[in-house]
């Protein structure tokens, strides 16, 4: 049996909210992961040992007795809840899941912060699921309804071009290395995001804007020209917040900087993409002159 598992972190650069109704985007996994160690020991009650790590230390541990899966001990009941739905949805596919009479000890390591939104579900999830040898996107589709494209990232090495059609991923692995990487900036805001909680509420979604962040993710996938890039970004913020009734970050709060910026995933938290013709000391200097510390080259995080 395999005892260690890693997936990637991950970014959705274009699509937001669009991606969920069919709308293609771009997407980077990224070189923050979650890497999972499991070790299989003898106990006279059988229990599965849960620890959760990331930069900052632990920060979820929980025992369950096994085989039923009742909770003995537990630091986090909402994180636990999420884990518990996710063991329980193996063990529907996978009856023998967790059912063989050993205890097991497993660990988990984020080498990100878990607070970022840069995929500490979605890796645990994609984790699991090859552990029970079970297909990661069947869990997700019965779980949730989302794109899945974080569950494409946290096993593919490469940027993607992802489209979900009847829910059916469509996933192709791209390059992604415009000239201008080294102007291209990933902004903490400082908010954590909950992206389930944050889509929910979005129904419908224009045809015609699907169409056209399709259309522009192609374009920023492919583009050589820093100029064309904010152009396409500027679109893109303005479609979606149209869409679903918010004011782009940049309008709101940023509108003296010298570039475009761009909301990442759910808009309100998470980071935010910066483009700029200025260096990258400027741009990180700019953010820091505003409060956000947390500041890094886009081309750090990629795989």
């Amino acid at each position: 049996m395999e005892n260690n598992f890693r997936a990637n972190g991950k970014l959705l650069l274009t699509g937001e909210y669009a991606i969920i109704f069919g709308a293609t985007g771009l997407v980077l996994p990224l070189n923050r992961f979650q890497e999972m160690q499991l070790n299989k020991i003898k106990d006279p009650q059988p229990r599965l040992y849960w620890k959760a790590y990331d930069i900052n230390g632990l920060w979820f541990e929980a025992q369950w007795l096994l085989p039923d899966f009742s909770l003995h001990t537990i630091s986090n009941p909402d994180k636990a809840a999420y884990v518990l739905m996710l063991l329980q949805a193996i063990r529907n596919e996978k009856p023998a899941f967790l059912a063989d009479g050993f205890s097991y000890i497993v660990t988990h390591f984020c080498n990100f912060d878990i607070h970022w939104g840069l995929g500490s579900s979605s890796t645990l999830l994609v984790n699991l699921c090859r552990w029970a040898m079970i297909d990661p996107f069947r869990i997700y589709f019965k779980l949730f309804h989302g794109s899945a494209y974080d569950i494409a990232a946290a096993q593919i090495n490469s940027p993607l071009i992802y489209n979900l059609s009847n829910n059916q991923p469509h996933i192709q692995s791209i390059s992604f290395n415009p000239p201008f990487l080294d102007q291209i900036t990933l902004i903490y805001s400082g908010r954590k995001q909950d992206t389930r909680k944050a889509i929910a509420h979005i129904k419908t979604f224009d045809d015609n804007i699907i169409n056209r962040i399709s259309q522009l993710t192609l374009k920023f996938a492919s583009t050589t020209d820093i100029n064309e890039s904010m152009k396409i970004v500027r679109e893109h913020e303005i479609l979606i917040g149209q869409q679903i009734g918010e004011q782009p970050i940049q309008e709101k709060y940023f509108a003296d900087f010298q570039g475009q910026i761009k909301s990442l995933g759910a808009w309100g938290g998470d980071f935010w993409l910066a483009i700029s013709k200025m260096s990258q000391s400027e741009v990180t200097d700019y953010f820091y002159r505003q409060g956000y510390r947390t500041v890094f080259p886009l081309k750090t995080f990629m795989l």
